[in-house]
């Protein structure tokens, strides 16, 4: 059986969608078949039968990165149509999307051991009730016996007499056969149940030494671009990243316009010594500067906005581009604030622009990152 999961962008929508594959081999077993027709040709339907809710797949896919409100680990909707799920969907990377087709077939997996399991117990119950019927014992001293106690029939009375019976199973010892039936039953339910976990763990251990191994390669293979400008440094025996170069502020964003700062006519401002700790989603708390005057720096601590807890990847290629950005709409450097509002803004046309200096590439509208 072949399972195959794909991001894909649908242009209609705007978003991306995942779309499910599963091919069976020609002599693929029918039960387990009809068990994947039945629960899991369907993603939504297969994850919904695994999971009660986002949370609960998202920490076995990337509990940190997805756990925060914008993709609703509450919500239990496996669906493009959840606001949450879509997000998870968008944000998705190579290595968890292979990481949720190992969990999908994980599922499958679990679910075939499982209906097995209960049809083993179904046989072995079946197998209890024929060897151990439920046969009331009657005790000897309930009976009222009336002598002579006899039996007529075909019009000959018949004599009844009770007399021990050497070497049969008194009620005791069925008892005990019962209960050491159950214990039986019990410790091989146990033992399945072990054997079943082991398997599970075992499975999980290869699939992330294989998901480990493949991340080291891409690593290596994108480290000469990905990490041309920043530099390995341990601080207090950790590891962080250092960029490399100094950075200078190049725009200015005030009401959320971006206007162009020339810094041969107004102060340097600048930035030398940007460092955040290597951990897989940077907060405000990791990110340090040697010196600078900078907008969004105060010392050596920063604010990062929209930016403050983004994956480390996405710090390496962003962090830098957005650090030339001075925002007037979220500054945390008073004076450096003080200052472009005094000395720099007044000199800018802040009216909004209209059909005739639309072409003004002093003053323009932009995306931007939020700070």
């Amino acid at each position: 059986m072949i399972i195959e999961i794909t991001k894909r962008y649908k242009e209609i929508y705007d978003r991306y969608v995942l779309k499910l594959n599963i091919e069976f081999a020609t002599d693929e077993d029918e039960n387990i078949i009809s068990l994947v027709n039945r629960l899991f040709k369907d993603l939504p339907t297969g994850l919904k039968t695994g999971f009660n809710d986002h949370a609960e797949l998202y920490q076995v896919i990337n509990e940190e990165k997805y756990g925060s409100d914008r993709y609703r680990p509450a919500n239990n909707y496996f669906n493009d149509g959840d606001a949450g799920f879509r997000q998870f969907i968008q944000d998705i990377t190579e290595p968890e999307l292979r990481r949720l087709i190992e969990v999908y077939t994980d599922l499958i997996i679990e679910k075939s051991e499982y209906i097995q399991q209960m049809y083993r117990e179904e046989h072995k119950g079946r197998i209890y009730t024929s060897l151990l019927p439920d046969a009331k014992a009657i005790k000897l001293e309930e009976l009222e016996i009336v002598e002579p106690s006899f039996i007529v029939l075909n019009g000959q009375n018949y004599k009844l007499e009770l007399q021990e019976i050497e070497g049969t199973v008194t009620n005791d010892a069925r008892e005990e056969q019962r209960l050491t039936a159950i214990r039986n039953d019990f410790a091989g339910q146990l033992e399945a149940f072990k054997r079943n976990a082991e398997r599970k763990q075992k499975r999980q251990s290869e699939r992330f030494q294989r998901e480990k191994n493949q991340i080291f390669v891409e690593t290596l293979l994108n480290n000469a671009e990905m990490l041309k400008d920043w530099e390995y440094i341990t601080i207090e025996g950790e590891m962080w990243l250092k960029y490399k170069h100094t950075i200078e502020t190049t725009k200015i964003i005030y009401n959320g316009r971006e206007y162009d700062y020339d810094a041969e006519t107004y102060d340097r401002l600048y930035l030398m010594g940007l460092k955040m700790k290597v951990m897989p989603n940077v907060s405000e708390s990791y990110v340090k500067c040697t010196r600078g005057k900078n907008l969004h720096f105060s010392g050596t601590s920063c604010c990062l906005g929209s930016l403050s807890g983004r994956p480390l990847f996405d710090m390496i290629r962003e962090l830098p581009e957005v650090m030339k950005i001075a925002n007037m709409d979220s500054p945390l450097n008073t004076n450096v604030k003080n200052y472009i509002a005094r000395e720099v803004l007044p000199n800018y046309d802040l009216t909004e622009p209209d059909e005739e200096n639309e072409g003004d590439t002093r003053v323009r509208r932009t995306k931007i990152w939020r700070i």
